[in-house]
């Protein structure tokens, strides 16, 4: 017997969210990102390079999560709603 599913689809607008962060990432030093959709209908943007790590998760449409980790020590979680793109460039620079 098989249950039901685990995964939820993509909640409304966060594909398109996701496209345009990472279209406004001017940074060419960031490895390529690991980009998975979770569970719960988002999907988390992971980059990793050396002891540092930058993630975003995309909730819906006009909100995302950062954090950032560098050498062993964790910036806070916050959440970004307003000047989307400008977080974005202000995170990875």
């Amino acid at each position: 017997m098989v249950g039901p599913p685990t995964q939820l689809p993509l909640q409304d607008g966060v594909q398109g969210l996701t496209i345009q962060l990472l279209r406004s990432i001017e940074v060419d030093s960031l490895p390529a990102p690991a980009i998975d959709s979770t569970s719960q209908g988002t999907i988390r943007i992971t980059w990793k390079h050396g002891h540092r790590m930058l993630f975003l998760s995309v909730m819906a449409p006009d909100r995302f999560l950062c954090g950032r980790t560098d050498g062993g020590v964790t910036l806070a979680v916050r959440a970004i709603r307003w000047n989307r793109v400008e977080g974005m460039r202000r995170l990875v620079s």
